[in-house]
């Protein structure tokens, strides 16, 4: 990894492309011997392994929230319903969602101030670590935020797995160093011996959570690419917001619950713009159509990625709104769950036997994540199922009832106020 302490942000241009609708289903003997052409870039080799440096802190916050001005409180929140009082004026769908996605997003002060106690923490460390590299992962980084979003870290040594015992000797270290020499800017550091040891902290001005692992690369990887379908189309982050915080209403979106997670649903939605919109799609499948942006050095990643406005041409036209109302009904009555594995590397839907038959692409088969799941969501990277958490059925029911009635009332009323009045 980078032997300094400067994280430089790159430009890319990207060609313009058309994508193709794909069958729903396909056979996984069929050959893509389509390649799409490469993105045009300038792109130089650096090193992303330093920690979030001045220079990133000022590029990325004037890049990242250019419409800053833009937020409002509106007072909402996840799980806030909507008054009868409020319902009974309709609210434009495309209005409501803007709104809460404005009103909730962190503001550039916040995230600034995330990367700068990250700065610390990573000056802190850096000597007693040879070559590491602190990485800012999650909903942070990938612009799916909101105002009171927890901060997650990854601390990259090397580019292996590190054993547990280890892990949990170098977290300790860690701690031993924050407790000492960033007294005063964080507290309550804790060191959880969980199955993936995590260092737990708060940071002591805005009481804010951090939770740091070690050479978690998955995270980086996905916080990398999901950074790079927000960018890509502006309707995206609006919405992936909040489909979470109809999932938060529903009480629908919690692994350790048994429910769908935050991430999965971020898949969910991805997943939906790429093959269930109506008509042409809304996203590709950006490591398919560009695949030399996801290296696979994690040093040659650039978290800042920038993608220059789409086109229109060639590409779905529908509003935020009519693409809630469409990602309802999409998993409310067209997907399969019994048979369906949604994968967002490939844009498509396998066939759950391909899976277990260990077939292409799934090379990294895992049988405990697929055997005894109720939904299949492809993890982009490890190829496992991201969506193993729900396994009851009893609670998959009810994840499914929600979709249906939800569909059902917002195709009723035409009223987005309909699916947060009251949980279903």
């Amino acid at each position: 990894m980078q032997r300094g302490n400067k994280t430089q942000v790159h430009e890319f241009r990207k060609a313009q492309q058309t994508t193709k609708r794909v069958i729903p289903v396909i056979n996984l003997d069929e050959e893509d011997d389509q390649k799409p052409p490469p993105l045009s870039s300038k792109r130089k080799s650096s090193e992303l392994s330093s920690p979030i440096s001045r220079k990133v802190l000022k590029s990325s916050t004037s890049t990242q929230y250019s419409s800053g001005s833009q937020f409002n409180s509106s007072g909402l929140s996840d799980r806030t319903p909507i008054s009868k009082s409020q319902a009974s004026v309709p609210t434009s769908m495309d209005e409501t969602i803007l709104k809460f996605y404005h009103s909730t997003r962190q503001t550039p002060e916040v995230y600034h101030q995330k990367l700068s106690l990250i700065d610390q923490i990573f000056k802190c460390i850096q000597p007693y670590f040879a070559r590491c590299g602190l990485y800012l992962v999650g909903s942070s980084i990938t612009g799916f935020e909101t105002g009171s979003s927890d901060v997650d870290l990854s601390l990259m040594l090397n580019n292996g797995q590190v054993p547990w015992r280890t892990a949990i000797q170098y977290l300790g270290t860690i701690k031993a160093f924050l407790d000492s020499k960033m007294r005063g800017k964080v507290r309550g550091v804790t060191l959880i011996r969980a199955t993936v040891p995590i260092l737990h902290f708060c940071d002591t001005a805005s009481d804010r959570e951090y939770d740091m692992s070690l050479n978690n690369d998955v995270a980086v990887r996905n916080s990398h690419l999901l950074r790079c379908y927000h960018k890509y189309d502006q309707r995206v982050g609006p919405l992936v917001v909040f489909v979470k915080r109809w999932a938060k209403f529903h009480n629908i979106n919690s692994a350790k619950d048994k429910t769908i997670s935050s991430y999965v649903f971020t898949l969910m939605v991805i997943h939906y713009l790429q093959m269930g919109v109506p008509g042409p799609p809304v996203l590709p499948a950006l490591q398919h159509t560009h695949p030399h942006l996801f290296k696979e050095n994690i040093q040659e990643l650039d978290m800042f990625l920038e993608f220059p406005p789409q086109k229109s041409s060639g590409c779905s036209t529908l509003s935020v709104g009519q693409l809630f109302s469409g990602f309802l009904r999409y998993f409310a009555h067209q997907y399969n769950y019994k048979r369906d594995v949604a994968s967002v590397k490939h844009g498509r839907i396998f066939h759950i036997n391909s899976v277990k038959h260990k077939r292409i692409p799934f090379q990294d088969y895992q049988k405990s994540s697929w055997d005894g799941a109720q939904m299949y969501i492809e993890e982009p990277f490890s190829l496992t199922n991201a969506a193993r958490s729900v396994y009851d059925e009893n609670v998959f029911s009810r994840i499914h009832r929600v979709f249906v009635r939800s569909s059902r009332a917002l195709d009723q009323s035409k009223d987005i106020n309909s699916v947060l009045q009251h949980p279903f």
